[in-house]
């Protein structure tokens, strides 16, 4: 199993594997362990990006019953609810014994 782009964005055009890398991999023969010849792949993805799947059999053997399915899951990361500060609020968390004019500003 592959997974490739293409140069146009979709049917058509040059089509690259997605590399190697930290977070990718754009290929797998056989690595997954309950039967052989299945392939699994982890890897990042790219909202917007079209991505085009390769899935084919190796050898003649046919697969064993219940293992002639191919699946797809997707999932995204979603990034933190605030993560550009704005309409944050500050928090404070001193204790103000003996301290005068203990005043605070955003």
């Amino acid at each position: 199993m592959a997974i490739y782009t293409s140069s146009t964005g979709n049917c058509g055009g040059t089509y690259t594997e997605i590399p190697v890398g930290t977070d990718t991999d754009g290929c797998d023969d056989d690595s997954c362990a309950s039967e052989a010849f299945q392939a699994v792949i982890t890897t990042r993805l790219n909202a917007g990006t079209a991505y085009f799947i390769v899935v084919w059999q190796v050898g003649s053997a046919p697969p064993t019953p219940g293992n002639t399915a191919v699946q797809l899951r997707v999932s995204a990361v979603l990034p933190p609810t605030n993560d550009t500060c704005y309409s944050s609020d500050v928090t404070r968390k001193a204790s103000t014994h003996g301290q005068r004019n203990n005043k605070w500003s955003r």
